[in-house]
């Protein structure tokens, strides 16, 4: 297992967080025959510096009750759909909620225990013109001290902190993740709406041109479709971009399944011994084509894949 040093820079919060009386712990109850449920709890968090309460759903794996022992946090980034969303219809759907109910799966769980934590930028916060992406200087400060305040409550393993995201939160893995590297161990990016006109794109080119990314483990993944439409807005296009400044600066990117016209499809085999191998930068390019509608969904493909889990909880900084 390769060891990833970078000097750890982690700013207890001062903000406050209070846990919403109406929700149901699903996680501590105090009935001790009650089975353990893999299921999200709500909480409120108390954002300073725009002073607005922003909800967030936590899971806590079932092995950290009742122990010091310390476990990784996967921070999960929802994309437009849940966007603007009702406060009350966050993680109705397996399809569009993915993104963090995978990470959650009794199957998962088991091999990989981890705390989720799921935030939600809703309706109101949206009118309200506070929060308008994840690359948003306020979004990126939310996630900087709803982390920072998970981090100082929680049997959180500092050195094992995961960002992911779909689609929106594909980009805002990006953008966060180049904001803030020194929290994060690896970036997990799902169908990145990277689109590649705007000036959040151009600021986090400059830094990935100035090797921000050298030594941050990335695993993306897209469809080819979908990426193929760099003129839409929530386009994947851009993370091709990226990948191909990985590529010149010979940072030796695994391509697992393609990129652009080039024809890959590496083995299980294959991957396992670029990941046994220490590589830190892989990019998937799914072409299959049972998509139905718009192939924007890679993650319901790469959230099975036992190698990504594998690969993920291996990277510590």
């Amino acid at each position: 297992m390769r060891i990833w040093i970078f000097k750890l820079v982690v700013c207890f919060s001062l903000f406050s967080c209070n846990s919403n009386d109406n929700e149901i712990d699903n996680i501590k109850s105090i009935d001790n025959n009650k089975p353990f449920e893999y299921s999200f709890t709500k909480y409120q968090f108390n954002h300073e510096l725009t002073k607005t309460t922003i909800p967030y759903h936590l899971f806590e794996p079932e092995q950290s009750i009742n122990t010091d022992e310390k476990f990784p946090l996967i921070v999960a980034l929802h994309g437009s759909e849940f966007f603007a969303s009702k406060e009350e219809d966050f993680l109705f759907s397996e399809k569009f909620g993915y993104y963090a109910l995978a990470w959650i799966k009794e199957s998962n769980q088991k091999k990989y225990p981890a705390y989720v934590l799921a935030p939600h930028i809703h309706e109101n916060l949206w009118k309200e013109n506070l929060y308008d992406t994840w690359g948003a200087l306020n979004s990126i400060d939310f996630i900087d001290k709803l982390t920072d305040y998970i981090i100082s409550n929680k049997n959180i393993d500092i050195d094992r902190i995961y960002l992911t995201g779909h689609s929106m939160g594909g980009a805002g893995t990006w953008i966060i993740g180049a904001k803030l590297k020194d929290k994060f161990a690896a970036l997990v990016p799902l169908s990145s709406a990277l689109t590649t006109g705007n000036n959040l794109f151009k600021e986090l080119k400059e830094k990935v041109d100035k090797g921000i990314f050298k030594d941050l483990p990335v695993w993306s993944f897209i469809h080819k479709k979908d990426a193929d439409n760099g003129d839409r807005s929530h386009s994947g296009h851009g993370c091709r971009v990226l990948f191909e400044i990985f590529k010149n600066k010979n940072y030796k990117p695994v391509i697992t399944h393609g990129f652009r016209e080039e024809v890959t499809n590496l083995s299980k085999e294959e991957i396992e011994q670029k990941i046994s191998k220490c590589y830190i930068h892989f990019y998937t390019e799914y072409n299959y084509a049972d998509c139905t509608g718009i192939c924007h969904y890679s993650m319901t493909r790469a959230l099975k894949e036992p190698l990504l889990f594998k690969w993920l909880f291996q990277q510590k900084k």
